[in-house]
Order: C-alpha cells, then structure tokens, then sequence
C-alpha cells in the first residue's frame, strides 16, 4: 500500500513538474510572440505616418496646379462657367 502511494505521489509530481516546465516554455513563447507584434506595430505606425504625409504632399492644391499649367499646359478660365439650369 506505502508502495502504491509512493509511486502516485511520484507520479503527480512529475506530471505537475512536466505541466509547470510546459507553462513557462508557452509564456516565453507568447512573450516572444508578442514583443514581435510590438515591433511590427511600431513600424507599420511609422509607415502610416509617412503615407499619411506622402499623400498630403500629393494633395497640396498648389503641387496639382503646377503641374496642371507646366506639364499638360491647362489654363485658368477667363471667364466663370456658365451655369446650367434643367427645365
């Protein structure tokens, strides 16, 4: 009977020594995980940034007008447009 017990006793303790080791190695590996995740996310928030200002340069009504008038040779009206009215 002392045998039996023994030998549970040795059992669980090392099923909770193999449960225990299993735990941490997880966390390690949810820790490692997740501080990769951090470093994405600070890069994608620098990429953002950098987009978001990218497409305000693009935009900018004065960069559109310039290149309106030098490269496809548009002009501002003399005129204002006639207004149209349906019936």
């Amino acid at each position: 009977m002392k045998k039996i017990i023994s030998l549970l006793i040795i059992l669980l303790l090392g099923l909770f020594i193999v449960i225990s080791v299993n735990n941490v190695v997880s966390i390690n590996q949810l820790a490692k995980d997740n501080s990769e995740l951090q470093r994405n996310l600070e890069n994608l928030k620098k990429e953002n940034i950098f987009l978001i200002k990218e497409v305000n340069e693009l935009e900018d009504p004065e960069r559109i007008i310039k290149i309106a008038t030098e490269k496809f040779g548009m002009k501002f009206p003399q005129k204002p447009a006639k207004k149209l009215e349906l019936e």
